[in-house]
């Protein structure tokens, strides 16, 4: 498996596939949580890795917030506001992991509350 690292700024990240740091995330939420708790943050972190790797992604490093908006954007036919928010919350303490492992740019996680839905009274159903 080749990691492409031919994206500018991005020299000093170690590059690891987001399957692979999917596990080793989840190895340290299993020990540190609740098991359904663990178990939702297993399915809707599942979730993004499959549409990363459907879109040939296949080194974290290269993950940037257009992706996060097109990951949204699939999700959001599927989803309502509260499981939206539940999930791209999910999703960035993933890649917060990915920041510690240096997989990942720390701007990349402050761009998450730009695509994270608020919910306001009245319009909880709607994205």
């Amino acid at each position: 498996m080749s990691f492409d690292t031919s994206h500018a700024n991005r020299d000093d990240l170690r590059p690891i596939t987001p399957r692979q740091a999917m596990e080793e995330w989840l190895d340290v939420i299993e020990a540190d949580t609740a098991g359904s708790t663990a178990h939702s943050y297993r399915r809707r972190v599942r979730q993004f890795v499959q549409w990363l790797e459907s879109e040939d992604v296949l080194n974290l490093n290269i993950v940037d917030g257009r992706d996060i908006k097109a990951y949204r954007d699939h999700r959001a036919p599927a989803l309502n506001n509260t499981s939206m928010k539940n999930e791209l919350r999910t999703v960035r303490q993933f890649m917060s992991y990915g920041v510690a492992l240096e997989a990942v740019e720390p701007a990349l996680v402050e761009k998450f509350s730009a695509h994270i839905p608020s919910l306001t009274k009245g319009r909880r159903r709607a994205i």
